[in-house]
């Protein structure tokens, strides 16, 4: 079994392979990797950059909302009612 030795309080050091195995500590590590790649995320998230790129992309998502609108509300074409009656008798 293969140890890690992390650091802790300054200089000094604690050998967690007599008291966790390697995959243990590597699970924890990956974790605290995750929750950093995660604040970073957020980070970005409230930066003006991000607000930026949301607010050139209100007004696309806007006109594809009142056409997907649009398309629910119409009545479905004649010829498409149609086959979908006939298909099924």
């Amino acid at each position: 079994m293969s140890s890690v030795v992390l650091s802790r309080c300054g200089d000094r050091s604690v050998d967690v392979g007599s008291v966790v195995p390697y995959g243990v500590a590597a699970s924890i590590t990956g974790a605290q990797q995750a929750l950093s790649a995660r604040s970073r995320a957020y980070a970005y998230a409230d930066s003006a950059e991000h607000r930026e790129g949301i607010a050139a992309l209100a007004p696309a998502a806007a006109r594809l909302n009142k056409q997907a609108l649009r398309a629910l509300q119409s009545p479905l074409p004649a010829a498409v009612v149609d086959a979908s009656t006939y298909a099924y008798a």
